[in-house]
């Protein structure tokens, strides 16, 4: 790793000893820091940059792994300190970094605020008043899954979400090195979910580290923990067995999927989760396929099929019932479509959705599907009230599809 430079930085925080590592990478050209800490953390990256024989004056590219407020904190101080840096992002994190729209760290604080206890919520309000003092920055150049740049050796990135929905963890081939950002993390030695209680989507943050297993890592740099210290494919499979040895999500095995008789049969509380129109609710299930996910005698979850064109057919609803969101059901419904869409001879399979729905845009991503394009206005021609999600309106739709 001579390439590769930890940064650690120990401080305190609301009186916690606390230690985060950015990473610099560097070669001949390009000298490019991956995260930047907390606000006002420029003298702090200084230092540690300066302890390595490296002058934080000579950073030409700064990669963010998400838009955490430790991981952004100082991002619009160095952009200003230094303006030749590029700000390089994930595709769909760009707009929360450049702040057009709301983080989701802040949505996730202010709509649990209202649940805690009153000698709590003074701490939350402290929080969310420093999440809203974030300084947002533009954001140069925007990366997508595995997409390789070709500086310091090569650096691929790996969409990892679950954290957070746009999370991305960095592998360099050359030295075998994966930079996770906060994919894992090290406590007491051990590899771990990042802060599990306010992680957005846990079954997709297991997925990513199993997604890891793919690549051969001899080093392992965790934001929170720095190097891994031992066998890190054994350590990251450890991880993975642990939360589905103790996990309460629903096993595909004890779930059943199958298709509908009738669509009168159709579950049409549970499709308007996914759809607020009634009307193209009932339209879209007497032509296309219902199948509905069943635990015991009681109906989970629910997607639609319906063919559009010769050989495509589009997923054009999927919704798990509340009380069993965040079990994985979503995903096992997905990834059964795709397998039906196969064994009725299609040779495409579509998908949309909003231009908000961040997690639903990861999970598609996660089980194959692939950007195609953006359809503007959609959901305004097509319904008559406007749809707001994650504090914002839903006016685009995101189509995505995967060959079959």
């Amino acid at each position: 790793m001579n390439n590769c430079h930890l940064l650690e930085i120990s401080f305190d925080y609301n009186g916690q000893k606390q230690v985060i590592t950015p990473v610099i990478l560097q070669d001949e050209n390009e000298t490019i820091l991956v995260d930047c800490g907390y606000p006002d953390f420029v003298t702090f990256l200084k230092d540690a940059a300066f302890s390595k024989g490296v002058n934080l004056d000579s950073i030409t590219k700064i990669i963010i792994t998400h838009h955490d407020m430790d991981h952004i904190g100082s991002l619009a101080a160095l952009k200003r300190e230094y303006p030749q840096i590029e700000i390089i992002s994930y595709e769909f994190e760009a707009p929360y970094i450049e702040g057009v729209e709301k983080s989701l760290r802040l949505q996730q604080a202010e709509s649990t605020l209202d649940e805690l206890p009153g000698e709590e919520k003074e701490n939350a309000r402290q929080f969310i008043h420093f999440l809203k003092s974030i300084e947002p920055a533009k954001v140069d150049r925007t990366v997508s899954d595995n997409e390789e740049l070709p500086w310091c050796g090569g650096i691929k990135i790996l969409h990892t979400p679950g954290h957070m929905p746009g999370h991305i963890s960095l592998y360099l081939p050359a030295s075998k090195t994966l930079i996770a950002g906060d994919a894992v993390v090290i406590e007491t030695g051990k590899l771990e979910i990042a802060n599990p209680q306010f992680t957005f989507d846990m079954e997709a943050a297991l997925s990513s580290v199993q997604l890891l297993l793919d690549y051969d890592i001899k080093n392992l740099i965790c934001y929170h923990g720095g190097l891994f210290q031992g066998n890190v494919k054994e350590a990251l499979i450890e991880l993975v067995h642990s939360y589905r040895s103790k996990s309460s999500s629903v096993k595909e095995k004890a779930m059943q999927i199958r298709q509908l008789d009738n669509h009168k049969q159709a579950p049409l509380d549970l499709l308007l989760l996914a759809d607020p129109s009634q009307q193209l609710v009932e339209e879209y299930i007497k032509r296309g396929k219902c199948f509905a996910a069943y635990s015991g005698e009681n109906v989970v979850g629910v997607y639609v099929l319906l063919p559009t064109r010769p050989d495509t057919i589009e997923l054009v609803n999927v919704a798990v019932a509340v009380d069993h969101q965040g079990k994985g059901i979503g995903k096992q419904l997905v990834n059964h479509a795709v397998r039906q869409a196969q064994l009725l001879g299609f040779k495409t399979i579509e998908v949309g959705t909003g231009n908000s729905s961040v997690a639903q845009l990861a999970l598609y991503q996660k089980c194959g599907f692939r950007i195609t394009g953006v359809d503007k206005d959609f959901f305004i021609r097509h319904y008559t009230e406007e749809i707001f999600e994650n504090g914002m309106q839903v006016v685009d739709m995101i189509r995505l599809s995967q060959d079959l």
